[in-house]
């Protein structure tokens, strides 16, 4: 959850502070769409594995997440420039602070979105899919250390491959689940 504050701490020292700020806020879209995926676990562990019922709840939690995340992306988007000066009493917020509280509210998106695929896949036992996700988060450690030269460029990296992890998961999990559905 943490790791790209960690990454541009030791990659972009100079940058650290703001980023910091920005991705502290930033998380706080996480917040609904966690409440709605902490109601869908029982429900999803206490049905077996793979039924249409709770594919419809997935489903309905996935649309639920994306609503909540993208209307809240949405307003730190505008009150960009105001939320550092309330919440932190940053009286004149850094052009980066602004622009990468912007990008990573945007980018936690997909990542709460990945979320609720990750914890429905682990519910359901299947390991397998949800190993996609550690796999891309490896990728993303490398991908930064490696090629990264702004913190920028880790936002983008980021957003990337959060969206294409959920992509893969969510096309499996529905695979599978179909396949479950009609066996």
């Amino acid at each position: 959850m943490t790791g790209d504050v960690v990454m541009v701490k030791n990659l972009f020292p100079e940058c650290a502070g703001d980023f910091a700020y920005a991705a502290t806020l930033a998380r706080l879209i996480l917040f609904i769409p966690q409440s709605l995926v902490g109601a869908m676990f029982p429900k999803v562990v206490a049905e077996g594995r793979g039924s249409a019922k709770q594919q419809k709840l997935l489903k309905k939690t996935l649309l639920a997440s994306l609503v909540s995340s993208s209307a809240t992306a949405l307003l730190f988007t505008v009150l960009a420039r105001w939320l550092p000066q309330v919440l932190f009493g940053i009286e004149v917020p850094s052009v980066d602070l602004v622009r990468w509280l912007r990008v990573l509210s945007w980018v936690m998106v997909p990542v709460a979105l990945l979320s609720s695929v990750m914890r429905y896949a682990l519910a359901q036992y299947r390991f397998t899919i949800a190993s996609v996700i550690p796999v891309a988060a490896l990728g993303y450690v490398i991908v930064s250390f490696a090629f990264l030269k702004s913190p920028d460029a880790l936002l983008v990296s980021l957003g990337f491959l959060s969206l294409l992890s959920l992509c893969v998961v969510s096309v499996a999990i529905f695979r599978d689940s179909e396949r479950s559905v009609h066996e």
